[in-house]
């Protein structure tokens, strides 16, 4: 139980730095990086599993999410934690 509590709260941030990777290797390769988040699906990290990684993509696609991201983004910006 104490593992479960400690990486829930860490998970998030895992989940920010995956996007922000392939973000940033979609940029290297000089690819447009819009609010599609399809755009990365060629740029996943190796450890990812394709399946889980297109499944993620079209999580962060919705609008629920993206009205989620950037509540949360405004909040992390207000309390300056990144």
């Amino acid at each position: 139980m104490c593992w479960e509590m400690c990486i829930a709260g860490k998970f998030p941030n895992l989940l920010r730095n995956v996007r922000n990777d392939a973000k940033a290797t979609t940029i290297e390769k000089g690819k447009n990086v819009g609010e599609d988040m399809t755009d990365l699906i060629d740029f996943k990290l190796p450890w990812i599993i394709f399946e889980i990684w297109k499944q993620m993509l079209d999580l962060w696609n919705t609008p629920k999410w993206k009205a989620k991201y950037l509540r949360n983004k405004e909040i992390r910006s207000k309390a300056n934690i990144h």
